[in-house]
């Protein structure tokens, strides 16, 4: 801050002495010269505080970007989750109505991708050790060669 007063007084004093220095057809140029430099260095201080607002917006919009880059990446989770236990929830009614065998657990591994999703893995436990290769083909037969099944008695 000093140096912008120090360079303000000098550019105003430089102007003045040369203006007194030489001929009257001349001074006006010399006033003229010397006020444009004196407006340069007060206004000098503003393209800091612009670039500093271009700056301040710029972090804003990456900050926001990521922001809602990670808010998408939470709401694909959610929907996972969501997915995973109404597909639990759905496959033991499905097991128990097509076997009549209850599952104790059953768990649904769902992959996400983007916006796409698909079954990685699903893991049965059955009441009775009997019902394990019964239940575990069904399984394979109904989610395909693709997903890992498992099944435990």
């Amino acid at each position: 801050m000093q140096s912008f007063f120090i360079s303000l007084i000098t550019a105003s004093v430089i102007g003045a002495l040369s203006s007194a220095l030489v001929c009257k057809t001349y001074e006006k140029y010399i006033k003229y010269i010397a006020a444009l430099i004196c407006t340069a260095i007060v206004i000098s201080p503003l393209s800091g505080v612009i670039s500093k607002i271009e700056n301040l917006i710029s972090d804003t919009e990456s900050t926001s970007e990521h922001s809602e880059n990670q808010t998408a990446q939470q709401a694909n989770l959610l929907i996972a989750n969501k997915t995973e236990e109404t597909a639990e929830e759905y496959v033991s009614n499905l097991v128990f109505s097509d076997l009549g065998i209850r599952t104790r657990s059953m768990d649904i591994e769902i992959e996400s991708k983007g916006t796409e999703f698909s079954i990685k893995s699903v893991t049965a436990t059955t009441a009775s050790e009997a019902e394990i290769e019964s239940l575990k083909t069904y399984l394979q037969k109904l989610f395909g060669q693709g997903t890992q099944i498992e099944v435990t008695g």
